[in-house]
C-alpha cells in the first residue's frame, strides 16, 4: 500500500530551495518517489499547510538529563531517570530529531528499548558513560570528600587517567555494547589506546 503525504512546503535536505505543493511517495518505511499523482488506492496525508523535511541530527544529547537540582538527583532512583530518559527521547522525536548521539550518562538499555519499538524514540548513538580525567569534566568528587555519583552495574564510574585507564574502560563499554570511544565536547572523552598520556596532576 502506498501512502502520499501532499506537502505545503518541501526541503529535501540538500540545500535546494524549498518547493512548494509537492508530493512525497512511500512504501512501507521508505520513500520511493518525490512528486507525481498519487495511485488512486493510496493512502493520502494532508500536510498542505505545513513544511515536510528530513529528521534532524543532534550530535550531543544527555538523554537522561535533567533541570533537577543536585540534592534532586542525589535523592532519585536511577529507575526514574530511565523513565525520564524515555519520555526526552519521545520528545526529541517530536521535535523532528530522528537520530542523536548521546555522549554520556545513559545506559544502553534506553538505546536498546527504542530499537525493539518498546518506546518511542530516535535512532541512538550512545557512548554510555563520558570519560574524564581526574578533576574534568566528568569527576563527580567534590571537596567535602564526597562522590555525587554512584556507580551502578549498567554505568561504570568514568574517570580515567592515561592509556592504562582509559583503555578498560574501552574494554568495559566494548563488553555492554557500547562503542568503546566517542569523540566530543565538554570533556575528555577521547585518548587513544596505546597513546602516550600523563596522569592528571
Amino acid at each position: 500500500m502506498t501512502t502520499v503525504v501532499r506537502a505545503g512546503t518541501f526541503i529535501d535536505g540538500t540545500g535546494a530551495d524549498p518547493k512548494r505543493d509537492v508530493t512525497i511517495h512511500i512504501e512501507g518505511d521508505g520513500i520511493t518517489k518525490i512528486g507525481g499523482e498519487p495511485p488512486r488506492d493510496a493512502t493520502g496525508i494532508d500536510a498542505t499547510t505545513r513544511t515536510v523535511m528530513p529528521g534532524m541530527i543532534d550530535c550531543h544529547v544527555h538523554l537522561m538529563s535533567s533541570q533537577e537540582s543536585l540534592e534532586e538527583r542525589i535523592r532519585k532512583p536511577f529507575s526514574l531517570g530511565v523513565a525520564q530518559a524515555f519520555q526526552n527521547a519521545k520528545t526529541t522525536l517530536d521535535h523532528g530529531f530522528t537520530t542523536v548521539r548521546d555522549a554520556g550518562g545513559t545506559p544502553l538499555g534506553v538505546k536498546m528499548a527504542i530499537e525493539r519499538g518498546l518506546v518511542p524514540g530516535p535512532r541512538v548513538r550512545i557512548s554510555v558513560g563520558a570519560l574524564s580525567q581526574t578533576g574534568g569534566h566528568g569527576d563527580s568528587w567534590v571537596p567535602s570528600g564526597i562522590v555525587a555519583r554512584a556507580e551502578h552495574a549498567e554505568m561504570a564510574m568514568t574517570v580515567a587517567d592515561g592509556a592504562a585507564g582509559t583503555g578498560s574502560y574501552r574494554q568495559f563499554s566494548a563488553a555492554r555494547g557500547g562503542p568503546g570511544f566517542m569523540r566530543g565536547g565538554g570533556a575528555a572523552m577521547h585518548t587513544p589506546v596505546g597513546a602516550r598520556a600523563s596522569p592528571a596532576a
